[in-house]
């Protein structure tokens, strides 16, 4: 075994923009690990909220370079379905106060429409009730008409069109490939990974917890998932093991996950917290503590 690197150092020299970009995307949390030594790294939040949910570094393949895990919003949400699914937003000053905005948007058809309603549009920007007296005629204009080409193609635009959560691959040479998680990881974002070998075999494991409830009410909660706990081939390929079969089942707004050492009697197990919830601990079942696994 070698002990866990941490993220940057890790990276550092083997393509920095990895590095950088867990840095900067902000709302992720880093758990790493390497050849089965877990380590966590909070890697602090921000008011926004980015494409990658959360991320961390393990050895996936067997290499002498961490591959990077990444969790993301997934597949099951408004902004990640449909043919032309994608997160867009503007950044720039579209009404007559001073203040600037942050305007999403989406296609719908080949037109660009605002993914908010009059009602909540007009409250940012007081005089688009004015402009547009009806629901209707709003519901018939396109983002432009509705904010002015101008000022929107002076404003910054931000758009995210990658939902999957993944493993980055390393080929050792700075180099990097996404492999997505099974399907089943992408019914509901995934918050927080926990690294390690599970199920006894050397090779690298994974469990998410998954879930948010914190998006506002007009967008819903995104929601689906149970948890995951996936089994890794030694080769960046994972094989999702059912709830059922696993025991591992994290209803609600999953928040963290941890791997922890409950005691002699129990051994190392994981704790998961929850929003408004109560912790749940898990422990191997005794005849896999027998077995060394």
């Amino acid at each position: 075994m070698r002990p866990g690197r941490s993220p940057e150092r890790s990276l550092r020299g083997r393509g920095e923009s990895a590095a950088a970009a867990l840095q900067l995307l902000g709302h992720a949390q880093v758990g790493f690990a390497v050849d089965g030594v877990e380590e966590e790294n909070d890697g602090g939040r921000d008011d926004h909220e980015s494409g990658i949910e959360r991320g961390g570094v393990a050895d996936a393949e067997d290499g002498e370079v961490g591959d990077v895990a990444a969790g993301n919003v997934g597949l099951n949400t408004a902004y990640s379905s449909g043919a032309d699914a994608a997160a867009i937003v503007f950044y720039g000053q579209f009404g007559r106060r001073r203040s600037r905005q942050l305007i999403e948007a989406c296609f719908e058809d080949g037109r660009l429409l605002p993914r908010r309603t009059l009602g909540a549009l007009g409250a940012e920007i007081p005089e688009l009730k004015r402009r547009f007296r009806f629901n209707d005629d709003f519901a018939r204009a396109t983002l432009p008409e509705i904010l002015g080409a101008d000022r929107l193609a002076a404003a910054e635009r931000f758009e995210a069109r990658a939902f999957r959560s993944g493993v980055f691959l390393s080929d050792g040479r700075g180099g990097w490939r996404f492999q997505p998680l099974p399907r089943i990881c992408q019914i509901a974002p995934a918050q927080a990974m926990a690294a390690g070998d599970f199920d006894g075999d050397g090779r690298m494991d994974l469990f998410i917890v998954q879930n948010w409830h914190g998006p506002i009410p007009y967008v819903g909660r995104f929601t689906g998932g149970l948890g995951q706990l996936l089994l890794g081939d030694g080769q960046g390929g994972f094989r999702a093991v059912e709830p059922a079969e696993s025991g591992l089942v994290v209803p609600g707004d999953g928040r963290d996950v941890a791997v922890v050492d409950f005691g002699r009697r129990w051994g190392r197990g994981l704790l998961v917290s929850r929003n408004d919830s109560t912790l749940l601990g898990f422990v191997r079942r005794p005849a896999e503590r027998e077995a060394g696994r």
